[in-house]
């Protein structure tokens, strides 16, 4: 097996660059999901995706931010029972870590539940957006 030439390993690296610039730029725009480009980056020619940090999957998405995405990543260790980890190591985390086959599915359903329950907590009532605010009830009425 011969090894690649270094300009053909830096043309590799660009385009694997630009695939993931390409839709996180989506994501941010909103012409993508976060699931769509998890689904996405198990499809075959995708797996440059698999790099993107999972921080900064999450915080590109509408809503979100750098701080909620390490709240989530770190809900979601303590649902799988870790300890939490600092800003600079889920930094450094990648998609190919929530999706490792090992983890049998638990990483990513532990990142839905604790996302789901971070946006239950931020809700300002039951039912909102879709139910009207409920009427303050006083002592006595």
């Amino acid at each position: 097996m011969t090894m690649p030439s270094l300009n053909s390993a830096n043309l590799s690296r660009a385009e694997a660059d630009r695939m993931r610039a390409e839709w996180l730029v989506r994501l941010h725009t909103g012409e993508t999901t976060v699931p769509e480009l998890i689904r996405r980056s198990c499809a075959p020619g995708y797996h440059p995706l698999l790099r993107i940090p999972l921080v900064r999957l999450l915080a590109d998405q509408d809503g979100w931010g750098r701080a909620r995405a390490f709240r989530a990543i770190n809900r979601s260790l303590a649902l799988l029972g870790k300890p939490p980890i600092s800003r600079a190591e889920a930094s450094r985390l990648p998609l190919q870590w929530l999706l490792d086959a090992r983890s049998g599915g638990r990483r990513c359903m532990a990142l839905s539940e604790a996302a789901r329950q971070q946006t239950r907590e931020s809700r300002p009532w039951t039912g909102w957006p879709y139910l009207p605010e409920p009427a303050i009830m006083h002592e006595g009425e």
